[in-house]
């Protein structure tokens, strides 16, 4: 046990007359521990040498392996063997009671009341110090969003009212015409008839926003077939025959190109 929890226990126990049966109740706790530690330890380091032999670890690790089991089993049997102490003392009211003020007494050292609150004039811990700049910067962060939020807009956020730069906007817009004119220009958009003329109207208006070809281009296209077949050779006119041929070599018309072919 701490030495601190042992000094705290010895200041109250000096405060407290104690009975015989309380001190035999003491004395069972104390053995309880005692055992529990004992028990604890033996099987942690009887574990560790089991598992060696298994694994057939070399004798250095083998010890090493049986320390380490009997440490923590001694720590496990020194938290059963406290709870089971605890158990024995709560059955007597006057220990029940020394136990709790051997722990507000310990909380108290720490800085911290019975009820989980914190006593002020205590020093703050490392844990605690980061929890209170945090807090410390949301309740900064709070007021200057507040003071923003006063200063940006003052009017109240839940104000129906209209600004002064819409109402005139609004104000602006001319009156609607009479019902009756309005609901004359509606059937007369609805009607059948207005649709076909629509469409007619459009119609005329891409017609006459389309150019016109000229004349002469239609004249042209009709009058190169014609040229064509005006220009376009005869049958008869090119030899046919070597005896075509020949004659035509014979009168001195005949035409031949640089390799002595005949030309047209």
């Amino acid at each position: 046990m701490n030495q601190d929890i042992l000094a705290v226990m010895a200041k109250h126990l000096k405060n407290h007359e104690l009975n015989d049966e309380e001190k035999r109740a003491i004395d069972m706790a104390r053995s309880k521990v005692r055992t529990h530690v004992t028990l604890t330890s033996l099987a942690g380091a009887g574990l560790g040498y089991i598992l060696a032999q298994r694994k057939r670890v070399p004798r250095v690790p083998a010890m090493l392996l049986c320390g380490g089991g009997f440490l923590i089993g001694g720590q496990v049997g020194m938290v059963t063997g406290t709870s089971a102490g605890l158990s024995i003392l709560k059955q007597s009211p006057r220990l029940n009671q020394l136990v709790r003020d051997v722990y507000d007494d310990m909380l108290r050292q720490r800085g911290i009341t019975r009820d989980g609150s914190r006593d002020p004039n205590s020093p703050l811990t490392p844990n605690e110090v980061p929890s209170t700049s945090n807090s410390r910067s949301n309740d900064d962060f709070k007021i200057e969003s507040d003071s923003y939020a006063m200063s940006d807009n003052s009017r109240d956020p839940f104000d129906t009212r209209i600004p002064a730069a819409v109402s005139q906007e609004e104000s602006q817009v001319p009156a609607p015409e009479h019902k009756e004119s309005a609901w004359a220009k509606i059937r007369s958009a609805n009607s059948p008839n207005s649709s076909w003329e629509k469409i007619r109207k459009e119609q005329s208006i891409n017609r006459d926003s389309q150019p016109q070809r000229p004349q002469r281009d239609d004249d042209r296209q009709w009058e190169e077939p014609e040229a064509v077949e005006r220009t376009a050779p005869g049958p008869s006119d090119f030899p046919r025959t070597r005896e075509d041929v020949d004659a035509l070599k014979q009168s001195g018309r005949a035409r031949t190109n640089q390799y002595g072919d005949l030309v047209e």
